[in-house]
């Protein structure tokens, strides 16, 4: 069977399964959830309640960062070095990034998106069929009244989040140096793992989901945007989707 990959299509978690799906060349097809829904589906497939998920002949994969240890294992793309200890470094700092970086950057994006009502709507359109989208323009309210509870979208969460995006943002500066990636100057998990979860507040240029261009983008956001892109890690964001984010699957 083509594997299935089980996504919220704006969602950066999902993003980085299918850029380093996409990367290793696995076949695979997307089938798309909106916000809410999405945990039902998740539930019913076995997995945590979130997405992505990925399935395939033998495994079920719950979690972004199996995916792309899967990609990497079954691709031709070398994303962890053949080093133990290089490997378990990279790891290490995927994990970090999936923990802080992750919510920090949602948040954010999702403070300034969600009072915007059209903008919402356009950014949940593309991907989702349109019964779910119908769902969605009817429930709008129930659904972000559900995801600012869930996702802790207030004012307070919004401060605490800027400053670990700073920090965030700081420590991968200091990793890389003068270097062009994080680990031994060359591209690796750990660069599509910062590139994809950074960018709700870098919008980079190449991204798949036409939801992410810089262009839709109301004047608060874009504001927390031209901050980020400005910083070294930043760069190295917008780097990876130039040199490295090419869309090889047809999608949903």
């Amino acid at each position: 069977m083509t594997a299935e990959l089980y996504t919220i299509p704006i969602s950066h978690y999902c993003e980085r399964a299918r850029f380093a799906l996409e990367l290793a060349n696995i076949p695979f097809t997307e089938k798309a959830y909106i916000p809410v829904f999405h945990r039902i589906k998740s539930f019913r497939l076995g997995g945590r309640g979130s997405l992505p998920v990925l399935k395939t002949e033998t495994d079920l994969l719950v979690d972004s960062g199996e995916i792309v240890e899967y990609a990497a294992n079954n691709g031709g793309e070398q994303l962890y070095p053949t080093g133990e200890s290089s490997k378990t470094e990279i790891k290490e700092l995927e994990d970090y990034l999936s923990k802080q970086l992750g919510p920090a950057a949602r948040r954010v994006a999702y403070f300034y998106v969600i009072p915007d009502s059209k903008l919402f709507m356009k950014l949940m359109r593309p991907g989702n069929t349109p019964l779910q989208f119908t769902a969605l323009r009817f429930l709008r309210p129930l659904f972000t009244f559900i995801m600012r509870k869930a996702m802790r979208i207030d004012e307070a969460g919004y401060e605490r989040s800027l400053k670990k995006l700073e920090e965030v943002f700081n420590k991968i500066d200091v990793q890389l140096g003068d270097s062009e990636y994080l680990f031994n100057d060359s591209f690796s998990a750990a660069d599509l793992t910062f590139a994809t979860l950074a960018a709700p507040v870098l919008s980079p240029t190449g991204h798949p989901h036409p939801g992410m261009s810089y262009e839709l983008l109301g004047d608060g956001l874009k504001k927390v945007v031209d901050q980020y892109r400005a910083t070294k890690a930043g760069r190295l964001g917008l780097r990876v989707y130039e040199l490295h984010r090419e869309t090889r699957n047809e999608g949903v």
